[in-house]
């Protein structure tokens, strides 16, 4: 189904959202879009990388296409939840280095 298929019964409603970023790419849409429009209510933002596999290190995940979700984040200073929504020890180390790399670029370190 449409990525934005359930945002007319969400926005009628008080609930909070989640977007699920790693599936947005997986599916070949744009979160930023998704993001936006759910910032008023987002809380939770689910994160991972695909590769031969779904829900995969951010490793997989190129820098620039990374940073764009990243520096949204930060920029607007979320306060929600991240997920990292990945299984398995190395996924998660490496991971955890995309995420870190990210946040010296946006700090312009």
């Amino acid at each position: 189904y449409p990525a934005d298929f359930v945002t007319p019964v969400v926005m009628r409603s008080s609930v909070s959202r989640c977007v699920d970023v790693g599936h947005l790419w997986l599916d070949g849409h744009d979160p930023i879009a998704h993001l936006r429009a759910a910032w008023p209510r987002l809380r939770v933002v689910h994160l991972h990388g695909t590769n031969e596999r779904d829900h995969a290190s951010l490793a997989h995940v190129p820098p620039e296409q990374l940073d764009r979700v990243v520096h949204l984040l930060l920029a607007r200073r979320f306060t929600g939840v991240v997920t990292l929504e990945i299984f398995g020890e190395e996924d998660f180390w490496s991971s955890l280095a995309a995420l870190s790399a990210s946040v010296y670029r946006f700090k312009g370190e």
